[in-house]
């Protein structure tokens, strides 16, 4: 089965070429192509971008640098676009108006709880979901400025009215379950004691009313220790 052969030539023109093309004899193709790059090709001759070679001819061989760069701008941005759609099709990058799909779908779902909170709890929610917002906005390329001044002021208002008293008192302990902030350890197969816990994730952990009363025994009856922490 044969292979397609690229032609490393492909796009390219000489001297000779441009001259038959443009009517114009050698010497002056070359004066007017001063500066430009080329490759060597067949027979050693100097092969020019066809594209680029017309363009400074088009213009007297005047502002080469200026076509040089604007060509360079063009070539970056083309291999910068193929960058982008080689990426989106290895499924590394997600387009900007799915992502703002998805992230909608899963706001809408998430308020449909959020409505069910006590006030602070829910003005707090809807405070991080537009948080998260607007770091998606910008992350898209999105202007995102005014938005961050208005959650500001909203951020200033919550705990204005926490602190003069607006928002009512919810006492959510008495709606947490027993075992809350218990660790489960699969590898011990059992409840870590409070001083394992707070030696894996440091003293600030949150210790749980359970543990805090299964370390007093623990202290009275040492013995027990390790049939205290399995119950």
């Amino acid at each position: 089965m044969s292979r397609t052969q690229i032609d490393p030539d492909e796009g390219k023109i000489s001297v000779m070429q441009l001259a038959e093309k443009l009517g114009k004899d050698r010497s002056t193709i070359r004066r007017l192509l001063k500066g430009v790059p080329f490759t060597f090709g067949p027979q050693n001759r100097r092969m020019y971008d066809e594209d680029l070679a017309m363009s400074v001819i088009e213009k007297g061989g005047r502002e080469v640098s200026e076509i040089l760069q604007a060509r360079l701008r063009k070539v970056e941005a083309e291999a910068k676009l193929r960058e982008i759609q080689l990426k989106e099709k290895q499924h590394n990058l997600i387009p900007a108006n799915l992502m703002l799909k998805y992230a909608r779908d899963v706001v809408t779902c998430l308020r449909a709880v959020i409505e069910t909170f006590p006030e602070e709890f829910r003005r707090r929610a809807d405070l991080g979901i537009w948080k998260a917002g607007i770091e998606v906005h910008k992350a898209c390329g999105i202007d995102a400025a005014a938005e961050e001044k208005e959650l500001w002021k909203a951020e200033k208002s919550l705990m204005d009215d926490l602190k003069n008293g607006r928002v009512p008192f919810f006492d959510f302990e008495r709606y947490r379950p027993t075992n809350h902030a218990r660790v489960w350890s699969i590898e011990l197969n059992r409840y870590l004691t409070k001083a394992e816990i707070v030696a894996k994730y440091g003293p600030n952990t949150e210790i749980s009313p359970i543990d805090d009363i299964l370390a007093e025994v623990a202290q009275e009856n040492p013995d027990d220790e390790l049939s205290v922490a399995s119950s």
